[in-house]
């Protein structure tokens, strides 16, 4: 450090550059997503193979759709057919539809099967009973789309939807085989003319077959344990079931037979306290994602083994986990829609959007003044910098490699990622009106 340096005796101050290396500690980094409207979204429905998902904000009455890549709303459209109640949303990629069971004023279920751009094409027949509580469900979505779900007083119901109409195709009834508790649904094997639905019944592993017009089969007891389920997933043949006493066991699909059996160090709840998405709405390659006093589990599919990492939120709304992107989907505590991806750090690299935030706060600005656009997800191991620059022109030397604009407007300094669509056509970064630029 130089103080009260000789410019007259020594002439003009050196140039002094730093190399700046990022602390690497795994970190949560929570996403919030830009809103075409400040409602809280009252439910989710992931298509992660379109990277977006679907939400509704009551009493609005708004379908909404998001971009998962660029963490904002796409799409906010009324819908004027709403009931009073909302529950199992689901979307067809197979019809291009939403599904979802509303409960009208009679305190009556019936499906809705709905575009999210030209509103209700169809209803289906009441289920359960008046006032009944939905359980869950779950969508077979293949050559036709079958709804499959169940109520608190264990009565099983399918509806079989077109692009067209939705109707029902199997009802057991209340108190179906004697059960007094089910907790999950979880799709299997789909076949030429039917398919499986496999169902956590007290203490039972059950699978039931239906037919390919959505009637039921058969029902066969795979598996009883000592301990009553909670949830299950669908691999390759076999199904992972977590038990009431924090414990996971893979079961062989055919014979029964339990593969291995594993304490973790988590409680899955039952389904009407549960933040965990239900099964269907998961897209698992290797490992459940569960998070509970602000720790992310990760339970491998294969061997029962649970890693961990702390410093998630300690107050989880309903989430639900893409293998694929190792990404997750969440919300906050007042509703607004945030996409969680977990940052490994081996002490030498961090996220560039958290250096940048860092930068410019350390430069006065107030957090409120800092936005970032696009999706922003670089790691860097570190920069080089001119200690005597401002964090202006720090920023914008460190984002040059990276297409990334730096401008300001209304007042903030914007991080922009500079996009090209298939024909490579750039995206306009700076808007034309209202956008002053850092650098021509």
């Amino acid at each position: 450090m130089f103080d009260r340096f000789d410019i007259i005796g020594l002439g003009a101050p050196p140039v002094f550059e730093a190399e700046w290396i990022q602390d690497g500690a795994t970190t949560h980094d929570y996403d919030t997503f830009t809103t075409l409207s400040s409602g809280a979204v009252n439910d989710i429905v992931p298509v992660w193979d379109d990277l977006l998902f679907f939400g509704y904000t009551e009493p609005e009455s708004l379908v909404r759709q998001f971009s998962i890549g660029a963490v904002r709303e796409f799409l906010s459209l009324s819908q004027s057919e709403f009931s009073f109640a909302f529950n199992g949303w689901r979307y067809s990629r197979n019809l291009n539809l939403l599904i979802y069971l509303g409960q009208d004023g009679g305190g009556q279920w019936k499906p809705y099967l709905t575009s999210a751009t030209t509103g209700i094409v169809d209803t289906g027949d009441d289920i359960g009973s008046i006032l009944a509580v939905i359980g869950t469900v779950c969508l077979i979505d293949g050559p036709s789309s079958y709804y499959v779900g169940f109520t608190d007083d264990q009565q099983l119901f399918v509806y079989l939807a077109s692009a067209s109409s939705i109707s029902l195709s199997f009802d057991s009834g209340a108190a179906w085989g004697g059960y007094t508790k089910f907790e999950c649904l979880v799709p299997g094997e789909m076949r030429g003319s039917e398919f499986d639905v496999w169902l956590c019944a007290d203490n039972d592993l059950v699978k039931l077959t239906f037919t390919a017009q959505g009637t039921f089969k058969s029902s066969t007891v795979v598996a009883t344990f000592a301990d009553d389920l909670r949830y299950a997933v669908y691999d390759d043949g076999d199904l992972i079931v977590w038990t009431d006493a924090a414990t996971v066991k893979r079961v062989n699909g055919t014979t029964g037979a339990t593969e291995f059996t594993k304490t973790v160090p988590y409680q899955i709840e039952t389904y009407t306290s549960r933040k965990l998405g239900d099964p269907d709405l998961q897209r698992l390659t290797n490992e459940l994602y569960f998070v509970a006093s602000s720790t992310s589990y990760f339970t491998d599919l294969k061997t029962g083994d649970t890693r961990s990492i702390s410093g998630a939120t300690n107050n989880p709304q309903i989430y639900y986990y893409d293998g694929q992107t190792d990404a997750v989907i969440t919300t906050t505590g007042g509703g607004a829609p945030q996409r969680l991806r977990i940052i490994a750090g081996d002490g030498t690299q961090r996220q560039l959007s958290d250096f940048l935030q860092a930068l410019m706060e350390a430069g006065g600005f107030d957090p409120s003044e800092i936005a970032f656009e696009g999706d922003i997800d670089e790691v860097i191991d570190g920069a080089v910098i001119d200690v005597t620059a401002g964090v202006r022109d720090i920023a914008r030397s460190v984002c040059a490699p990276y297409s990334i604009a730096v401008f300001e407007r209304a007042g903030q300094i914007i991080f922009k990622r500079a996009f090209t669509d298939g024909a490579f056509a750039i995206d306009a970064t700076i808007s034309s009106a209202g956008d002053v630029a850092d650098n021509a």
